[in-house]
């Protein structure tokens, strides 16, 4: 196995202003706006990007309507601004979606009216709609199936639904190719020593299976939920300052769980819990997410039946009557959340407020915070650095893509108006392709509007290795793969254009197959 081409640079022999460990979203807001700055910027992480927790959130990008009554007013006012600029620069990946709010007490009515007016006034400027409340006929009407015993009516607002991975690798490879920087996923920190005016890392590289040694003059440790683990292994940091938290998500069918609109509903297992159902991509619902203390390895985080259990009752309370049992789920993916420590409050209590701060002089520690507020952590940590006034900033332009002229007229429509849609900015790459070559424009198949294009796009242009690299984290295919008659099928083109654009010999091929086969079927507990 090899690394893409813009991944083959000599990194030992250069220094670097500021390394960033942790390729999930903070480590990929730091990476962008380090760039724009002109530091010259190193992103690493030990596994693929957005692998831990930015691949297994909610799939929301909102201002957090439920931190009001904590009184985290700070965090949901930049949440929303932040949630704006997601939906104007990357609207491919960061859509409207409506959140219908049932309401069986009149307390709970005053409750919610008063927070939603506070929601809208910290962001009075949003070009999202407003709120508005549905009576119980109105609220019957637009989703029938819902519990109608003790119903008062319902809010309906706005926030946005988002694609975690393939944002977070979008924002990685924007910073690459606007601003030269350089990220590597499977490249892992294993020691670290501080020089008279540099940090010396030393990192094992899992792809091409080699110690790295790696220069700079900062570090900045975004590893999330691993934070501890690294302080402590690395950098001889032996205080605890983060006590994380476990949030399971059930995949269903929209034919099974037929909803256009977010729901929030109770728990109704007595722990002030609520859950959201987002409908996602492939006709599919996701429901969750548990929030349970969690004190396990990171690196391996499993579903256990209780927590499909606990989402299960939930949803059967809210809507009994579609009677929605394991046999409907077709995956579950747990994640695990990075939440400062505080034993006095449980984990769905605890702030998602983030932390900036200096391990020591050299390396600083970005901790916490929403997926929504990513690009706010990573300005105020690069400031940081700024104020060191080690690094002197540059005046950076982004640099001009070359396009290639390409006839799109020889393209079929509809082809060219889903690849603008889903891809951007970046279609123009996908098109090249096709005209490269002409095989690229047929489905992966039938079922799903995916072209081998896309295949050899995100293996050539966006650091894929392994098989569910691309069918997970670039397609989201593996949420609905563990229950799929054709798999097979799909999973063989897939390895067929990893091994030739990653240069798989014949056992890595087999081998491969073998352990993504292994993975999805890990991701459904009843089969």
């Amino acid at each position: 196995m090899k690394r893409n081409p813009y991944q083959q640079q000599n990194i030992s022999n250069t220094t670097f202003d500021l390394i960033v460990v942790g390729g999930g979203i903070t480590g990929a807001g730091v990476l962008l706006e380090a760039s724009k700055i002109g530091y010259k910027t190193l992103l690493i992480e030990k596994g693929d990007f957005a692998s831990g927790t930015s691949s297994r959130s909610a799939k929301l990008a909102h201002g957090g309507l439920r931190y009001l009554q904590y009184g985290h007013f700070k965090l949901v006012r930049e949440s929303l601004k932040e949630r704006d600029f997601l939906l104007n620069k990357y609207p491919h990946l960061v859509k409207p979606l409506s959140f219908l709010y049932p309401l069986y007490t009149r307390k709970l009515k005053i409750q919610v009216f008063l927070g939603l007016c506070v929601y809208q006034l910290l962001n009075f400027s949003s070009n999202l709609s407003g709120f508005k409340f549905l009576n119980k006929k109105k609220t019957l009407k637009k989703f029938p199936v819902i519990n109608s015993y003790n119903l008062k009516g319902s809010f309906v607002y706005y926030d946005a639904v988002t694609n975690d991975s393939r944002l977070c690798n979008e924002i990685i490879h924007d910073a690459i190719n606007d601003y030269s920087s350089l990220a590597y996923n499977y490249l892992e920190l294993i020691s670290f020593e501080k020089l008279q005016n540099n940090l010396q890392v030393k990192c094992y590289d899992y792809i091409e299976n080699k110690e790295i040694v790696i220069t700079s003059k900062f570090l900045i440790n975004a590893s999330g939920p691993w934070m501890d683990e690294l302080a402590n292994k690395i950098f001889s940091y032996s205080k605890n300052t983060i006590a994380p938290s476990k949030g399971t998500h059930i995949v269903l069918s929209k034919k099974d769980f037929p909803v256009d609109s977010s729901l929030l509903f109770s728990a109704k297992a007595n722990d002030n819990r609520w859950l959201y159902t987002v409908p996602w991509e492939f006709d599919t619902v996701i429901v969750g997410a548990t929030d349970t203390e969690y004190s396990n390895g990171i690196d391996k985080v499993d579903v256990e039946i209780e927590d499909d259990q606990y989402i299960l009752n939930a949803i059967n309370h809210i809507v009994p009557s579609l009677k929605i049992s394991k046999d409907d789920v077709i995956s579950s993916f747990a994640g695990v959340r990075p939440l400062l420590k505080n034993d006095a409050i449980s984990s769905k209590d605890r702030s998602r407020e983030y932390k900036i701060w200096w391990l020591n002089d050299r390396v600083l520690n970005v901790f916490g915070g929403k997926l929504t507020g990513f690009r706010s952590m990573g300005e105020k940590a690069v400031k940081l650095i700024a104020e060191k006034e080690i690094i002197s900033k540059k005046s950076q332009k982004k640099i001009e893509q070359k396009k290639i002229n390409i006839k799109l007229n020889e393209l079929p429509d509809k082809f060219i108006l889903l690849i603008k849609e889903k891809y951007n900015k970046e279609s123009f790459k996908i098109f090249n392709i096709c005209f490269e070559n002409p095989s690229a424009i047929e489905l992966l198949h039938e079922d799903f509007d995916i072209y081998m294009a896309e295949i050899i796009y995100f293996a050539r242009h966006q650091s894929c290795y392994h098989i569910d690299d691309l069918l997970g984290r670039r397609l989201s295919l593996s949420y609905i793969l563990p229950k799929f008659k054709d798999r097979s099928e799909i999973i063989r083109k897939t390895a067929e254009i990893l091994s030739i654009e990653c240069c798989w010999d014949e056992q890595e091929y087999c081998k491969e197959q073998e352990n993504y086969i292994n993975l999805i079927n890990k991701k459904n507990l009843y089969l």
